[in-house]
């Protein structure tokens, strides 16, 4: 699986700063709750385990805290580039590729194929 690079830009410093601090954490450790508890804080979101329970939302048992910052907050705008240009053109050129014809390759107008709904309406 690629892992994301983070932006080294010199001249943001903070950043900069706040990448480094990130790139320590990489693997990050991230697990999902299938419970929530009720204690005296409130709703607590937790993964049992035999050997324990893990608290999600904990920063000291799991990255996701952070993993839901960097995705929504600090790294948004990454996230939706990457989103627009990579993962949506892809998408759309396998689709018009299933279609036909790739982009950039253009359909000749002389051997226009006709469905039968297409005919019906020329004749009419």
């Amino acid at each position: 699986l690629p892992v994301y690079n983070f932006c080294w830009d010199e001249s943001d410093g903070d950043a900069l700063k706040e990448n480094r601090e990130i790139m320590d954490f990489i693997p990050f450790s991230v697990v999902t709750c299938d419970e929530v508890i009720d204690n005296e804080f409130g709703s607590v979101r937790v993964r049992r385990y035999p050997w324990g329970t893990i608290e999600i939302d904990d920063e000291s048992q799991c990255d996701f805290v952070l993993l839901r910052y960097i995705m929504l907050n600090s790294h948004i705008a990454d996230l939706i580039n990457y989103t627009e240009d990579v993962l949506y053109e892809n998408y759309r050129t396998k689709k018009l590729e299933v279609g036909g014809f790739a982009e950039g390759e253009e359909e000749d107008d002389d051997e226009e194929a006709e469905t039968p709904a297409l005919s019906a309406k020329k004749q009419e």
